[in-house]
């Protein structure tokens, strides 16, 4: 009986380890990293104002680039960093929207935005833009050992004549930002990528 018992108490013990091991919300706060099957990977980390900061890295050699946005869903900047991590003057993107998007819809199934914004260039220039997102349910996503809760997300942006971009991610709730899935300029080929794993960011 007490070897069973024991056996038990052991067997709740690792699943407890391996549970704890699971990323939450919290680890925001010091980062988490996103790695991709090609060999990219992304850093987020949660700011003080609330917003994700957004590092994607690319395997091809690719300049690396910083993302602003909020609940991983709403990006209100971007820009290329160069070796020392630092913005590469004249390549910031800033978006404005015509409400705070702190007060965008959370990302359940079901639940969509579409409003006006603009694109803010380094230059000074502008441009018009429409963007929706749609939210809607999709399977849960193994990583790193954990099974996730996810909900699936369809971004866009619209451009007029100037085409558009459309972007594909899943938002997990237990940690509360989103992992990209792919993307696709008007008259491009859609690039897809594939998410292996999520840790906490180490350094």
């Amino acid at each position: 009986m007490r070897n069973i018992v024991f056996g038990a108490l052991a067997s709740m013990a690792m699943v407890g380890g391996a549970q704890a091991q699971c990323l939450t919300d919290a680890d925001l706060t010091r980062g988490v990293t996103v790695r991709f099957s090609a060999g990219d990977y992304t850093k987020v980390r949660r700011l003080s104002d609330g917003y994700l900061r957004l590092e994607e890295h690319y395997d091809d050699g690719a300049p690396p680039m910083f993302f602003r946005a909020h609940r991983g869903v709403y990006f209100v900047q971007e820009y290329e960093l160069d070796g020392n991590g630092q913005e590469v003057p004249g390549t910031r993107l800033d978006i404005e929207f015509q409400i705070d998007p702190a007060r965008l819809p959370d990302p359940l199934p079901g639940l969509s935005w579409e409003g006006a914004s603009v694109n803010v260039f380094a230059d000074g220039g502008r441009r018009n833009e429409v963007t929706s997102v749609r939210f809607y349910e999709t399977d849960d996503m193994e990583l790193s050992g954990c099974v996730y809760e996810t909900v699936g997300v369809d971004l866009r942006y619209d451009w007029g004549v100037d085409g558009g971009l459309s972007l594909s991610y899943v938002y997990l709730p237990a940690v509360g930002t989103a992992i990209i899935l792919s993307n696709q300029f008007d008259g491009d080929e859609r690039n897809s990528t594939t998410p292996i794993s999520l840790e906490r960011t180490t350094k």
